[in-house]
């Protein structure tokens, strides 16, 4: 199975360290959601440790709502802020010697990006700007990977293993109470779904295919750990 397994880090989970030596990326939270030079340090040490892909998650600045509710900023007071955690993130990675695989936006602004072309545009010439060799992390045939596509960026399309999806690919919102599947069972099966490019089923009743090339799943779900263990018995360590 040649789909690898990321996982977002740094956002206060107690145990999070031993879920790095199941995933093959990190996605760090630069201090826009969360995120603090500590957090920061020791997720890039974990990760180091453990040979993983060290990426940026960077965010709304909105530490009241986690960066899951979308604000209406102006672009440019958006851009700054996201400026000021790339920023940031980098001269910590610095002190490492370590450049940055991925940036992938978080929460509210990750979805945005997937829907507004006139945002994603925006969102990949600032990466652009700040590193070309970064891939983008990003949901399947979204307006983030088209428009990094059309810059000359590269891409990595991502699907996650313990949320539901809507028949139009979106995430199931976090408003409604089943957003999230609920089994070690249901979400290893996920994964082993879109490693082996086969249909999922949506909340709304249809069929749809991820072609996803890394899959994310959440450090904050309750099952993580148990989830990666049990994956990890069935198809060994990872790659």
């Amino acid at each position: 199975m040649a789909i690898d397994i990321n996982m977002d880090a740094g956002e206060g989970i107690s145990n999070e360290k031993e879920l790095f030596p199941f995933v093959q990326a990190v996605s760090i939270a630069s201090g826009g959601h969360t995120g603090s030079e500590a957090s920061i340090r020791q997720c890039i040490e974990a990760a180091l440790a453990h040979s993983i892909q060290i990426g940026i998650h960077p965010s709304l600045p909105d530490k009241t709502n986690f960066g899951r509710t979308w604000i209406d900023l102006p672009l440019e007071v958006l851009l700054d802020s996201l400026q000021q955690q790339w920023d940031f993130f980098t001269t910590i990675a610095r002190s490492y010697s370590i450049g940055i695989h991925h940036v992938k936006w978080h929460g509210a602004l990750y979805n945005r990006a997937a829907e507004d072309m006139e945002l994603a545009l925006r969102l990949a010439e600032l990466v652009r700007s700040w590193d070309s060799l970064v891939f983008h992390y990003a949901p399947p045939d979204s307006a983030q990977i088209k428009a990094a596509k059309r810059l000359g960026l590269k891409t990595k399309s991502e699907a996650f293993a313990d949320r539901h999806y809507l028949s139009t690919g979106a995430l199931c919102p976090r408003t409604i109470a089943t957003n999230s599947l609920t089994s070690v069972a249901a979400i290893v099966e996920r994964i082993v779904d879109i490693q082996l490019q086969r249909p999922i089923a949506t909340v709304d009743g249809a069929s749809l295919l991820l072609p996803a090339e890394t899959i994310c799943l959440h450090s904050d779900h309750p099952l993580a750990f148990a989830v990666l263990t049990e994956y990890n018995n069935r198809y060994g360590k990872k790659s």
